[in-house]
């Protein structure tokens, strides 16, 4: 059976699908090329998804800012009690 083309992930990104699809910015994805899987077809030059995914993953996780749970936390229960409006 085959699949809606809009349903396919690409194997390989340009540079700028590259920025597109991992939000990094084009010189975040330079400065670490090193750590990329890079492929030429002709004169482009592609960045293999697995590899781009790699690097995401391996970025730190962010936390919350200090006291931004306790806000979360007294907004939550405002609102459940209907005192809360934006």
């Amino acid at each position: 059976m085959v699949k809606d083309a809009q349903e396919f992930t690409p194997a390989a990104f340009s540079v700028p699908r590259a920025v597109q699809y991992s939000g990094l910015t084009r010189t975040y994805i330079y400065s670490h090329r090193h750590l990329l899987d890079w492929r030429k077809a002709g004169r482009r030059s592609l960045i293999t998804r697995t590899s781009l995914d790699a690097l995401i993953a391996a970025l730190p996780r962010a936390s919350p800012l200090p006291g931004a749970l306790s806000l979360l936390s007294t907004i939550t229960a405002n609102s459940k009690r209907g005192e809360y409006n934006e």
